[in-house]
């Protein structure tokens, strides 16, 4: 129903811990679609996962608390492990990573 927008194009609600952003894109031969996740790496975070598709080029973002985390790509069709690049989230702040 248009009452209920995606979460994506909702506007950012505020939050109890002010998280960070990480944004960047996936460029690699290819315009196949890329599973990302973003994956929590401290014992507090360990068990967040933010997952994402997203065609090859095309920019991603997510909003996370602030932590140590792990993005990891793979090619949707093979399952072949492209990236797992670690990264520092701090609150307030937005990290780029161009996974190239």
């Amino acid at each position: 129903p248009p009452e209920s927008p995606q979460p994506e194009a909702a506007p950012p609600s505020p939050v109890p811990v002010a998280g960070g952003k990480v944004k960047g894109r996936a460029v690699r031969t290819g315009t196949g679609e890329v599973n990302l996740a973003l994956k929590g790496a401290d014992d507090r975070n360990r068990e967040l996962a933010f997952p994402r598709t997203v065609k090859m080029g095309e920019p991603f973002e997510f909003d996370v608390p602030p932590g140590n985390y792990r993005l990891t790509a793979e090619d949707r069709e093979t399952g072949e492990e492209l990236w797992d690049v670690p990264v520092t989230v701090t609150a307030g702040k937005e990290i780029v990573v161009d996974l190239k």
